[in-house]
């Protein structure tokens, strides 16, 4: 699904400013992070951050080092969860330590973690540090509880969704918002439209691992059944069945016993409930284009 139109001048700045920032760093290691980076990806994370900043009345200027620390960190979490995942194929491409070996790819994702930190060193308050550090951190404790834990609880569930994938959507929107103010009060509601924005995407994406299409969603479909990853409408399914879940054929069960419309609903509540932070922003038209952006996010797994 591609990224609508109106956001194509935001990615193009977003990499073009990449290569800038890596145009004098040494081949030997700029290579495999260029290759890695420049395979795709919507730059979702780093357009978030800039439309807040914006509705917010802040400039690009004042959150493009944010926005892409965001981006160089959100691809360092890729090259983990590929090497974590064994996934051969990234965007179309080999996966870097298929490419490159893993030696090097982990040695890439912490130059990448690194470089981050120095571009977002250009324009930094404490706050801002201090957000990013946790979130970069509960990023790592969310991909090792995905690990350790496939039966969960829905309680048990949220905590390692939080981790995982909500708190790089509440950064990115928490950075785009203290760019532009330091009201308090706005900053706090920047977090949490975040948090709630990422819950919806995960519980939606969860939805298309179960029921979706590989060939729209370009993933494969029914891995987390299988591979006994945490996965919502499982851990719905698991509420409504019990344990009876596991007699017999699991999937069609996951899928015929109402779990899917559950999740569903779920997502869209929180869904609901992120949209009510564009209700702050005071320049129309960047609450209107983050409006898109949410969509698109979140219909990007319809």
């Amino acid at each position: 699904m591609s990224i609508p139109v109106i956001f194509h001048e935001y990615m193009e700045l977003i990499n073009r400013k990449i290569d800038e920032v890596f145009q004098d760093d040494d081949p030997a290691i700029r290579d495999p992070a260029l290759y890695h980076i420049r395979a795709g990806g919507k730059r979702a994370r780093p357009i978030l951050s800039v439309l807040t900043c914006q509705g917010l009345g802040g400039t690009i200027e004042d959150v493009l080092p944010s926005a892409l620390a965001l981006e160089i960190l959100h691809n360092v979490s890729l090259i983990y969860d590929d090497m974590i995942d064994g996934n051969v194929l990234r965007r179309g491409q080999e996966s870097l330590h298929v490419k490159y070996g893993y030696k090097d790819a982990l040695l890439t994702a912490n130059y990448l973690t690194w470089k981050a930190l120095e571009v977002f060193s250009e324009k930094v308050k404490p706050a801002a540090l201090k957000e990013l550090a946790y979130a970069a951190r509960m990023t790592t404790l969310g991909e090792k509880l995905d690990i350790d834990f496939s039966k969960v609880t829905e309680d048990e569930y949220m905590r390692i969704c939080e981790a995982k994938t909500s708190y790089q959507f509440s950064v990115s929107t928490f950075l785009g918002a203290i760019a532009a103010t330091d009201d308090g009060a706005i900053l706090e509601e920047s977090r949490r439209f975040g948090r709630n924005l990422g819950l919806a995407f995960q519980i939606k994406d969860d939805i298309l691992n179960i029921v979706g299409k590989e060939s729209v969603s370009g993933k494969p479909v029914g891995t987390d059944l299988l591979e006994g990853r945490p996965n919502f409408v499982v851990v719905k399914a698991l509420e409504i069945l019990g344990d009876s879940l596991y007699e017999g054929d699991t999937a069609r069960k996951v899928v015929e016993c109402g779990a899917v419309e559950e999740a569903t609903k779920t997502a869209e509540d929180y869904l609901e409930k992120a949209r009510q932070f564009l209700g702050m922003f005071t320049v129309d038209k960047y609450r209107e284009m983050l409006d898109v952006m949410v969509q698109f996010i979140i219909g990007r797994t319809l």
